[in-house]
């Protein structure tokens, strides 16, 4: 997932209720948007660019987007 293009949130953890509840998940979050330092605003906006182009790329090739 990716927050207002700058924020990664990543890992194994399903948007469900069991997960959240019973299961083992994982999830990391990267990034601030309360960040302040234009150099680390522009790599952490650099990392939410490649991943949304990722995240195109696969849903180009598999499937489609849901919004």
């Amino acid at each position: 997932m990716v927050i207002d293009e700058q924020v990664l949130v990543i890992g194994s953890f399903n948007y469900t209720n069991p997960a959240n509840m019973l299961n083992d998940e994982n999830i990391i979050v990267m990034g601030n948007l309360e960040e302040t330092r234009p150099d680390s605003i522009e790599k952490q906006k650099k990392l939410g660019k490649f991943a949304l182009q990722e995240i195109d790329r696969m849903i180009n090739e598999f499937g489609v987007r849901l919004e």
